[in-house]
């Protein structure tokens, strides 16, 4: 597994692009996302996943479709 944890803010590197995620669960190869306000989470490998290591900056988000 890896050092990710549920409920984690990450960015996902896609190509040129990025987005921002936030993980509803781990699994061995890699976590599903959330990238959006719906309850609907992405399949994503760990390789294309980065931690934000200052996400105690970001007071609410809405990913997943619950305010935090």
């Amino acid at each position: 597994m890896t050092d990710f944890k549920v409920g984690q803010l990450v960015i996902y590197k896609n190509g040129d692009m990025v987005e921002i995620g936030k993980i509803k669960s781990l699994k061995e190869e890699g976590a599903f996302v959330y990238y959006h306000s719906g309850s609907t989470a992405a399949f994503t490998n760990y390789s294309l996943l980065l931690p934000i290591i200052n996400d105690y900056c970001i007071k609410k988000d809405i990913l997943g479709g619950v305010q935090a």
